[in-house]
């Protein structure tokens, strides 16, 4: 946004320079015509009266002497025609007649008058041609002429446009300059309001903007976003409260429940002892969502710690702690990586290998492989737990880390569906991610990047 606004400023600014400077260039050019024009047309008329005499008594030494003598101090030539556009008298003596100055002669011959058609421009190089008639009583007998070079007026125009240019030049440059801090100036509120969004997006429910000054528009989207604030706050508050206080709730009679059907089982014949088991069963599912969702609450209210740890060490504890498990069931389970460091709280990271570990172990196939992999990829510390398992689709992998979420293939196995879902929020707690990565046909890798601390040493 402020490299748009900053844009738009500058072309505004140059587009209003533009219309300023183009019109004085064009005005100057033209007033510096006119003025030269004036002052020659002065000097025409001059030798004109001087003609007048010189022609009629056909004495023309006295106005060429005059107008050698002009040329010499000025540098701009003259000429005297007569009636019949024939030169009679000029300096230099060997002035060649152009057609232009033919054209300017027969002009005021003919009773016009000779007028600048336009403004000399600096890349002009035609002189300027004046004429004046010679009159004799009522009778045209003749016309003067002066024939000006413009290289002069040229340079001074030119040198006039370029301090146009250098005054437009340094306005754009300053402009430049004080543009970003009157862009900062400007977004201010819109800063604070994008600070306080991030705070909320980070966890800080109770950040709030206060903004009493700047434009009424933005001071109405300031009170409509703490509203919602609030509003977001109270809700996602209330709902932490019911999960806790209903996991809270209903552990109590499932526990009684479970214990009533256990002293159930001493009174039921060996035939009912089959459903008796499948009834505990379910309780004992029950009660596990009761503890996940428990679990998924305080996920969402604890503030996780800004401690330094070593994960590489505890992902070797994990690896050793759901060893045996991973025997049990044929799968091999092995570490692998360099040893790095990542802001993160020991307890949370250690909940999340479990759920990762678990679920790795839990879908691979007998004689499968699960490593856990860590890699340093600043900014991030990676954790990868690999397995060559059945794997999911990419629809699936997202909708995995959704609390309850259950795959097509997996309704009949063991868990409540609750565990990645409060992995990805405990990870996203500790400004991190949780993806998950199919594989390919088989397989998935559960990637958590971790702020990183300081890398260590090769761990193998």
């Amino acid at each position: 946004m402020r490299r748009r606004l900053h844009l738009i400023f500058q072309t505004l600014l140059a587009v209003s320079l533009c219309m300023l400077a183009i019109p004085l260039g064009i005005a100057t050019a033209g007033e510096a015509t006119r003025e030269l024009y004036i002052d020659r047309l002065a000097d025409t008329a001059r030798f004109a009266e001087l003609g007048e005499p010189a022609l009629r008594t056909s004495r023309l030494r006295g106005v060429a002497d005059e107008m050698t003598r002009y040329n010499e101090l000025f540098g701009i030539q003259a000429a005297l025609l007569n009636r019949y556009g024939e030169v009679v008298a000029s300096a230099p003596l060997a002035l060649r007649m152009t057609p232009a100055m033919r054209a300017s002669a027969e002009l005021v011959i003919s009773g016009g008058q000779l007028t600048p058609e336009s403004a000399i421009w600096p890349w002009q190089s035609r002189p300027l041609i004046v004429g004046a008639p010679v009159v004799a009583g009522d009778e045209l007998i003749g016309v003067a002429l002066t024939i000006s070079s413009t290289e002069h007026l040229r340079g001074r125009v030119f040198l006039v446009w370029i301090s146009f240019l250098l005054v437009c030049l340094v306005a754009l440059l300053a402009s430049n300059a004080a543009v970003p801090w009157l862009m900062r100036w400007v977004l201010r509120p819109v800063r604070d309001l994008d600070k306080v969004a991030r705070s909320i997006a980070d966890g800080n429910l109770s950040s709030r903007v206060t903004l009493t000054t700047g434009p009424s528009e933005l001071r109405g989207l300031t009170a409509s976003f703490n509203a919602m604030s609030e509003k977001v706050e109270k809700m996602v508050e209330n709902r932490r409260n019911f999960v806790s206080h209903a996991s809270h709730q209903i552990r109590t009679p499932l526990t009684v429940l479970r214990l009533q059907l256990e002293n159930v089982g001493d009174h039921l014949p060996e035939s009912g002892k089959a459903e008796l088991q499948s009834a505990i069963d379910e309780v004992d599912r029950l009660t596990r969502i009761c503890h996940a969702l428990l679990r998924f609450a305080q996920a969402e209210i604890e503030d996780p710690a800004d401690t330094s740890v070593d994960v590489s060490e505890l992902a070797a504890e994990a690896v050793l702690r759901w060893g045996r498990v991973a025997e049990k069931v044929d799968v091999g389970l092995s570490l692998s990586g360099v040893g790095v460091s990542a802001r993160v709280d020991p307890d949370l990271l250690n909940q999340v290998l479990d759920a990762l570990i678990d679920n790795a172990i839990k879908f691979s196939p007998p004689s499968g492989r699960v490593v856990v992999e860590i890699r340093a990829r600043p900014p991030w510390a990676v954790i990868n737990v690999v397995d060559n398992g059945c794997g999911m689709s990419r629809e699936d992998a997202r909708n995995a880390l959704e609390p309850f979420w259950r795959g097509a293939g997996t309704q009949n196995v063991h868990g409540s569906g609750m565990g990645l879902a409060i992995a990805a929020t405990l990870i996203a707690h500790s400004g991190g991610r949780l993806t998950l990565i199919p594989g390919g046909e088989r397989g998935l890798t559960a990637r958590v990047l971790l702020p990183i601390g300081v890398a260590g040493q090769p761990y193998v």
